[in-house]
């Protein structure tokens, strides 16, 4: 799947298994070592490139190496930083989301239901004869 960061693109095929398997432990490995950073006593300064380098490490990991200096042009700024691991995770989930509507859309139940539309004989769960529903 092609998407955006800012304004760079990348592919990564979000549904092959180890790719998958690795995007999770990068991301879980990235999710702890920011809970587990004391930013007690840093600057801002100081603050945002610590946080900032825990996430372009997650995305040069992910993306390949430099990706982070592709995407952020050598700077450091915390929001636009979060605004891309955050366009990461929606190019992750837009992904799944469309392979569990397709899912969706072919199960069982759901052909069964297209196969009886408009036969009267077959009746659905909670449907009262007559269209009177109290």
């Amino acid at each position: 799947m092609k998407f955006k960061i800012l304004d760079e693109e990348f592919e990564l095929d979000f549904l092959d298994a180890d790719v998958m398997e690795r995007i999770e432990a990068i991301v879980d490995e990235t999710q702890k070592k920011n809970l587990a950073q004391n930013y007690n006593g840093m600057t801002q300064s100081q603050a945002i490139r610590t946080q900032c380098g825990i996430i372009f490490d997650c995305l040069d990991n992910i993306l390949g190496e430099g990706a982070s200096n592709r995407i952020f042009k050598g700077r450091t700024n915390l929001k636009q930083t979060l605004l891309a691991f955050e366009s990461l995770m929606n190019a992750k989930n837009r992904c799944t989301e469309e392979i569990s509507e397709l899912r969706d859309k072919y199960s069982p139940n759901r052909a069964q239901r297209r196969a009886n539309k408009g036969n009267p004989q077959v009746r659905y769960p909670n449907h009262k004869k007559g269209g009177n529903h109290k």
